[in-house]
C-alpha cells in the first residue's frame, strides 16, 4: 500500500520538517507536481517559519535513497560560486510520510515573478536571447573556477549510494561517481544496451567502446592513454543539463531585457545553436574531447535502439527529423543542419504545440492513443 499512493504533503512530512509549527494548514502549500516516487510543493506561510528562512518555499521529496541529497549538496556548491543565479539550499534531511515511506527532502526559496525559460524563449528577440545566453556562459565559466580537488566536490561523491572512494573525480547524481574514464562510460550504459554487447573494455593502449547500434554511423570507438590523459587533464566542475526547461527567467526593471536564474528535453534547435557558439570556448582543445564526445554518442545510440517502444526516445528521433540534423564527423561541433538546410529557408521555427503533436503521433504509433 506504501507504493501504491502518490506522494503529498501530508502532515507528518510538515510536521517532520517544521517540527517547530504544528498543525499547518493544508491551503499553505499546493503541489506543482508528484507522482508515487517524488513531489514538489510550494509552502507559503504568514511568517518566517525559523530564522533565515523566506516564508515562501519550494520543497522537494523524493523517495529515501534518491539523489536528492547529492543534487542539493551541487546545489550548494554552485550557490557558492554563482549566488545570483542559483538559489540557496536551506535545510536537506529525511521524514517518514503518514504511510510510513520514509523521503529525503531539500528546501529552496521560491523564486516569484519566474516563468520557465522554455515558455518563452521563441518569442525572445536575437538579442534578448543573446543576453540570455551570455548570462548562461558566464554561469557556466565561474562554475567552472571550482577546483575539483576541492575537498567539498569530494564530499559530494560520498553521498553516492554505490561508491564511497575518497578518489571520486567523475559523473554525476544520475551516473554515479566513478575513478576513471572507463567506469564513467561502463556506468553510462542501460542494462538493455548492456544485453545487446554495448560494453567498454581495456584495450593494450587505453579503453574501447563497442557500440551495439545498428546504423552506420558508430561501430567503435578507440581511446588512447594520450586521449586518457588530455581528457583528465581537463576535468572541470559543470552543469551538464542546462536547457530552457530547467532554467527560470524574469524580467528585470528595463523591461527590454531580461534575467537568467538556473533551475533544478530540449526540444530547440535555436537554443542548442547557439549554446554551442556561445559556449566553444569552454570546451578544451584536444583530440581526447572529441573522442569523449565520440564514445558518450555511441553509447547513447546504443541505449536509444536498445528501447525501440520508448515514447522520449521516438519523439527525439522524430524531432531530429524534423529539424534536418545530423551528428558532425567533428564530435566537438554536435548536431548540425543536413547538407542543403541552413535553416533560414527551408526549416521553419516550431511552436510548443509542434512539439505536443510530436508526442501525439508517437504515442498512437505505438497504440498508447487510439485515434
Amino acid at each position: 500500500m506504501v507504493d501504491n499512493q502518490k506522494i503529498i504533503p501530508d502532515q507528518e512530512i510538515l510536521l517532520g520538517i517544521f517540527p517547530e509549527i504544528p498543525n499547518i494548514p493544508k491551503d499553505s502549500y499546493s503541489i506543482i507536481s508528484n507522482n508515487f516516487d517524488r513531489c514538489t510543493f510550494r509552502l507559503s506561510l504568514d511568517t518566517e517559519p525559523k530564522p533565515g528562512f523566506p516564508a515562501d518555499l519550494l520543497i522537494r521529496l523524493e523517495a529515501a535513497g534518491s539523489h536528492l541529497p547529492a543534487v542539493a549538496e551541487l546545489q550548494r556548491l554552485a550557490h557558492m560560486q554563482i549566488p545570483g543565479l542559483v538559489p540557496a539550499t536551506l535545510q536537506v534531511g529525511t521524514v517518514v510520510n503518514e504511510a510510513g515511506k520514509k523521503l529525503d527532502y531539500s528546501i529552496t526559496p521560491f523564486l516569484t515573478g519566474t516563468t520557465v525559460l522554455e515558455h518563452v524563449w521563441n518569442g525572445l528577440d536575437g538579442t534578448n536571447q543573446r543576453s540570455l545566453m551570455d548570462s548562461v556562459f558566464e554561469a557556466m565559466q565561474n562554475l567552472q573556477k571550482l577546483p575539483v580537488t576541492s575537498a567539498v566536490i569530494h564530499q559530494v561523491g560520498s553521498t553516492s549510494q554505490s561508491n564511497s572512494s575518497k578518489d571520486l573525480l567523475l559523473g554525476g547524481p544520475d551516473a554515479e561517481y566513478h575513478g576513471g574514464i572507463k567506469e564513467l562510460l561502463a556506468g553510462l550504459i542501460n542494462q538493455k544496451s548492456a544485453k545487446l554487447r554495448c560494453q567498454v573494455v581495456s584495450t593494450a593502449d587505453g579503453i574501447a567502446v563497442h557500440s551495439a547500434a545498428t546504423d552506420d554511423r558508430i561501430n567503435n570507438v578507440e581511446i588512447t592513454q594520450h586521449h586518457l590523459g588530455n581528457i583528465l587533464a581537463s576535468i572541470v566542475f559543470c552543469h551538464n543539463d542546462l536547457e530552457p526547461r530547467n532554467i527560470l527567467v524574469k524580467k528585470t526593471g528595463d523591461d527590454k531585457k531580461a534575467g537568467c536564474l538556473l533551475g533544478s528535453s530540449n526540444l530547440s534547435f535555436n537554443w542548442y545553436s547557439l549554446f554551442k557558439e556561445r559556449t566553444a570556448a569552454l570546451l578544451p582543445t584536444g583530440a581526447g574531447q572529441a573522442k569523449l564526445i565520440e564514445a558518450i554518442v555511441a553509447i547513447a545510440d546504443s541505449n536509444s535502439q536498445a528501447m525501440p517502444r520508448n515514447v522520449g526516445v521516438r519523439v527525439q528521433g522524430k524531432w531530429r527529423e524534423r529539424e534536418r540534423l545530423r551528428i558532425s564527423k567533428d564530435y566537438t561541433h554536435g548536431w548540425i543542419r543536413e547538407d542543403g538546410h541552413d535553416g533560414a529557408t527551408d526549416v521553419p521555427v516550431f511552436k510548443k504545440q509542434d512539439d505536443e503533436n510530436l508526442e501525439l503521433e508517437v504515442l498512437k504509433e505505438l497504440g498508447y492513443i487510439i485515434s
